[in-house]
Order: structure tokens, then C-alpha cells, then sequence
């Protein structure tokens, strides 16, 4: 018997676990189709502190760069506002020099960030796709497509037998209402991947490498002792949180003033932008600063964070 003839009930039924099922299938998709997968890859010690922060994502870069330059006091917070200090080191990476031309400006705020280092974003992504750690874009094409369209299904099922209600007369309210709830799991499926299974394996293992850092960096005075790069790193392995215990929680209030001010002057460790759970984190776009460029014009620095 076709379900769209069934009584509201009956369908129901058949349509909530329909719903759920369906939505759980499509994410054990995305999950299989996050490739490559296996065992964590091995990274040098010496391994980029900043290639290991972007691994998390962009917004982990983003604050650990800002971190280790504050650490180093190359940059420097003047209340709820980031300025240049110390001259920029000779040796400084291109993601260095983008953060540091951009507090010049005088607003630096995440997402300011976020459309400053576009292209160093960008090279990093390049850099950690071709190792198989981060997925490109070809690869998130269809990790996106193919849950949406078979958790749509299901949704156009619902949304067929709420037309077959109203031409019938028959109450239909709650079945709407539970189809506009279910298409919220559209926005889960279409997110932009950003780790594969196989750099998800790596996070994991360079984090259990490096609980003697994390120890360190929540140590209060001895994380005084830690100098950039492993600020740098404490920060791209556990999180943007990590920079309240080493000192710098107005830091965090300056990068994310509308959550600071939502929640009484405080701020979480793993916000939308900063924290990529599941592999999952958004992408950033170009660079402006109170309506202009930080740059002359687009960018706020080079276009790659090499060495």
C-alpha cells in the first residue's frame, strides 16, 4: 500500500524512525567517505607548529598565530585591542607576516583574520591535502552531496504527504513541523569537511605525543618557559582554549568579541571557527579591516606560508 495514503499515525509511525535512520545513514556516509583512512601518519618533530595548528582548522591557525606572536611579543594587547610590538624577525613565515600586517590596521578581530590569510590558509589546506591529512575540494564534493541526497529523500517523503494532507483536509501541522526540524540536518550534511579519517588518526596521535606540552602550558608560571613555536603548537594540538592557561584569555575576548560580550566577558574553547570536530570547519574568504583592505588592496600579506 503506497505510505502516502496511510493514516496520519500510521505514517508517522513508519516516518520519525524513517527520519532519524535516515539521518544517522547519511552521516556514517560522510564518515566512510572522509578519505583516505588508516593509522595516524608519522610527522617530525620538527613538523610546521602552524601545519599542525591549520590540521584543526582554520581558526586554530588563526589563534595560535596570533598566540605565539603575542608569546614572543612581536605583537602585543592593548585592552581589548591587538598592536605591533617588537619589530617581525627576519624569519618570519608568510602566515606571520599576513597576522602581524593586519594588526598594524589596528582591528583585528577572527574574523578579520579570516579574510586576511585567505591565501595562507589556503597553502597550508594544499600543503596537508597532498599528504592526505585534509581534504581538497574535489573530495569534498560529493561527501557532501551524496548524504544530502539520501537524507533528502526522505524529507521530500515528508514533505509529499503534507501536500497529500492539505488536499485531503486532514491535519497536517505536526508533520510540517517535524519536516522543517529534520531539514536542519541539511545544514550537518552540506558543512564543508575539512579532515580526512586519515588526519583524523594523526590529530589524535600527536596530541597523545604531546601531553607533556599540554601539562607545561597549564602549568601556570612554567608555561612562561615555552617559547613561540611551542605555544604555537600547544595551541593547534589542544585548542584555542589553551591560550587562557597560558595567560592570554583577553586575548580570546579581543578575537571573539560577540560571544565575549553574549556570555558576560568569556569566551569558549572551541567555537564554530576555531574548533573542527569531526573533521568538519568552515573556509575564510578575503581580508578587510573597518570597511577597508589591510593591504592596499585584498589580502593582508603573501600568498603562501612557506618556511
Amino acid at each position: 500500500m503506497n505510505p502516502l495514503d496511510w493514516q496520519g499515525p500510521e505514517f508517522l509511525s513508519l516516518y520519525v524512525p524513517l527520519l532519524i535512520g535516515g539521518f544517522l545513514v547519511a552521516l556514517l556516509i560522510r564518515h566512510l567517505l572522509r578519505l583516505p583512512a588508516g593509522g595516524p601518519m608519522y610527522l617530525s618533530r620538527r613538523t610546521d607548529p602552524y601545519e599542525v595548528a591549520a590540521l584543526d582548522g582554520p581558526g586554530t591557525l588563526m589563534e595560535a598565530v596570533v598566540g605565539a606572536l603575542i608569546h614572543r611579543k612581536v605583537l602585543r594587547l592593548e585592552g581589548r585591542r591587538i598592536a605591533t610590538g617588537e619589530a617581525l624577525p627576519a624569519d618570519a613565515v608568510s602566515v606571520e607576516r599576513s597576522v602581524f600586517e593586519c594588526a598594524a590596521t589596528g582591528d583585528v578581530t577572527l574574523e578579520v583574520l579570516r579574510r586576511a590569510l585567505i591565501h595562507d590558509i589556503e597553502y597550508y589546506r594544499r600543503r596537508l591535502s597532498q599528504k592526505g591529512l585534509v581534504l581538497d575540494e574535489f573530495r569534498a564534493r560529493p561527501l557532501r552531496l551524496l548524504p544530502s541526497l539520501v537524507y533528502g529523500a526522505i524529507l521530500l517523503l515528508g514533505l509529499a504527504k503534507v501536500f497529500v494532507g492539505l488536499s485531503r483536509d486532514r491535519p497536517v501541522m505536526f508533520l510540517v513541523l517535524l519536516v522543517l526540524l529534520g531539514s536542519l540536518g541539511l545544514l550537518v550534511l552540506g558543512r564543508r569537511p575539512w579532515r580526512t579519517r586519515l588526519g583524523d588518526a594523526t590529530l589524535k596521535a600527536l596530541r597523545e605525543e604531546h601531553q607533556a606540552l599540554r601539562t607545561t602550558a597549564v602549568a601556570g608560571d612554567a608555561s612562561q618557559a615555552l617559547d613561540g613555536r611551542e605555544v604555537a603548537l600547544a595551541v593547534g594540538l589542544f585548542g584555542p582554549a589553551m591560550l587562557i592557561p597560558l595567560g592570554y584569555s583577553n586575548l580570546r575576548q579581543t578575537l571573539h568579541p560577540s560571544s565575549s560580550s553574549s556570555s558576560g566577558g568569556s569566551s569558549s574553547g572551541s567555537d564554530s571557527s576555531s574548533s573542527c570536530s569531526s573533521g568538519d570547519c568552515g573556509s575564510s574568504s578575503s581580508c578587510s579591516s573597518g570597511g577597508s583592505s589591510c593591504s592596499g588592496g585584498g589580502g593582508c600579506g603573501g600568498g603562501g606560508g612557506g618556511d
